[in-house]
């Protein structure tokens, strides 16, 4: 269900941001969209950081994950894929070691 304030159809904005103002508003289908424009960048995005293909789409599936969880906290209008590279790094901050930890004979 789209409600008439949504700012789907305002200039400037992404094939990514159409989508996600569609999902933010409650349309499920458009998660579907927002994956295939998303995804590919944030693989790239984390792999990086990260040097692992399978930690790289770890960090993506997380990243759609959250992006699924919070959908209702999107601030109608702004561009998603900062928010979706901010929520990629704070996972991969997350998941890093906190220390490297020396080892004796």
């Amino acid at each position: 269900m789209i409600d008439g304030d949504s700012n789907v159809d305002a200039v400037g904005l992404s094939r990514a941001d159409r989508a996600m103002e569609r999902y933010a508003c409650g349309d499920d289908s458009e998660f579907a969209h927002l994956y295939d424009e998303l995804a590919p960048r944030l693989y790239h995005f984390a792999f990086r950081w990260t040097r692992s293909r399978s930690a790289a789409e770890d960090i993506v599936q997380q990243t759609l994950l959250q992006i699924r969880i919070a959908r209702d906290r999107f601030v109608r209008g702004s561009s998603v894929l900062p928010w979706a590279y901010a929520i990629s790094q704070r996972l991969f901050i997350d998941r890093r070691p906190l220390g490297r930890h020396c080892h004796g004979p």
